[in-house]
């Protein structure tokens, strides 16, 4: 014991306490504040193991605790189901956001709500991100903080006052392409809102974020580009690309392939650069590499362009074709063109015969 004392550089005073401070013995009794501050500790230390003990269930509760959120197609929770596949929840909206019906079966209830924002029920709004959305008024707190942009449309209002197509992830800007036609914008559109809807929208959200203006331009005929120099994704929304593979890429999935080059260019331009200039005998170059077998992979399977297992390509290769819309695989004519990184399947078989004498070298074969 007397050891226990000089461990903590306490004179011994003579007699033996049985308080402990993480397994030593210690002073209690010889007023300082040291000791004070050890015996309060480890008496609040014991009454908070207790509560924390109380306080946790079993993990086989923990796993029944699970939810699923079931959106619409602008990213609203819409139905939650739990662990068994029993709706819990099930909310619908007016087209600005505002709860019209909701139901649940027990006590629990999500904050996610109007586009799978998180709802502050201290304020009844939204934060987005850059600003805070009231969806009884229908407008945004503040004014859009790139509001130079859209000259014709006012800073508060909410998706350009189009809810029901439209969504604004962060309340700063929608990616729309100076001077481009009102064609071309609503196929952007719905590419967004098709990535948004499965959950692929990343990529080009980081994008939105950016301090940086890039520019999403029109491209007819040609491949899907980006270009450093014009700070441009060019893309064409009526081209898909039949890959080396087989397989079906969307013009949806060309252009967050592009978008991902993007964003490796604003975050990472010296990685870019390199990776860029650095040849590879498959993919072209090692940033072509990096898409393809990244986020070319997980958007092709999270829009069902291939399924689990699968790859889209193991190489740089494919060839354009034209596609119903910007959001399926399917050839606009129904045709889809020969792919010639395919080979064609040969079927050789032996000629049949009639009356072969295997010890006849003048034998004669007649096909049927």
């Amino acid at each position: 014991m007397k050891d226990n004392y000089k461990a903590f550089d306490q004179p011994y005073n003579g007699k033996d306490n049985d308080d402990y401070v993480n397994g030593q013995g210690f002073c209690c009794n010889d007023g300082t504040p040291e000791a004070a501050q050890a015996r309060a500790m480890a008496k609040t230390n014991a009454s908070t193991r207790a509560a924390v003990d109380n306080n946790f269930h079993d993990k086989d509760t923990y796993e029944k605790m699970q939810f699923y959120y079931h959106p619409d197609h602008l990213g609203s929770s819409s139905y939650i189901t739990n662990l068994d596949g029993e709706v819990s929840q099930h909310i619908e909206y007016v087209p600005f956001g505002e709860v019209f019906i909701e139901e649940r079966n027990n006590t629990w209830n999500t904050l996610y709500l109007f586009n799978a924002k998180e709802f502050d029920e201290e304020t009844g709004m939204y934060y987005y991100g850059a600003r805070y959305y009231e969806p009884r008024l229908s407008l945004w707190m503040s004014t859009d903080p790139l509001q130079e942009k859209y000259p014709n449309i006012s800073t508060y209002c909410y998706a350009a006052n189009t809810p029901i197509k439209f969504i604004d992830s962060d309340g700063r800007k929608l990616l729309f392409a100076p001077g481009a036609t009102e064609a071309f914008k609503q196929k952007f559109r719905a590419a967004i809102m098709y990535l948004h809807t499965h959950n692929a929208d990343g990529i080009i959200a980081q994008i939105d974020k950016s301090s940086t203006i890039i520019y999403i331009t029109e491209r007819v005929g040609k491949a899907s580009a980006f270009s450093k120099m014009k700070k441009t994704i060019y893309w064409d929304p009526n081209m898909g690309v039949l890959t080396s593979s087989n397989k079906k890429m969307s013009p949806t999935a060309v252009l967050n392939h592009e978008a991902d080059h993007t964003l490796q260019y604003l975050n990472n331009s010296d990685k870019y650069e390199q990776d860029s200039n650095t040849p590879d005998p498959d993919y072209n170059d090692k940033e072509e590499m990096r898409v393809i077998t990244g986020s070319e992979q997980k958007t092709a399977l999270a829009l069902d362009e291939i399924s689990a297992g699968e790859v889209t390509r193991t190489d740089h290769n494919g060839i354009p074709y034209i596609t119903k819309s910007p959001t399926t695989t399917e050839a606009k004519d129904g045709k889809m063109p020969k792919n010639p990184f395919i080979m064609d399947e040969i079927v050789i078989s032996a000629p049949k015969s009639k009356n072969v004498n295997p010890n006849n070298d003048n034998n004669e074969t007649h096909n049927k």
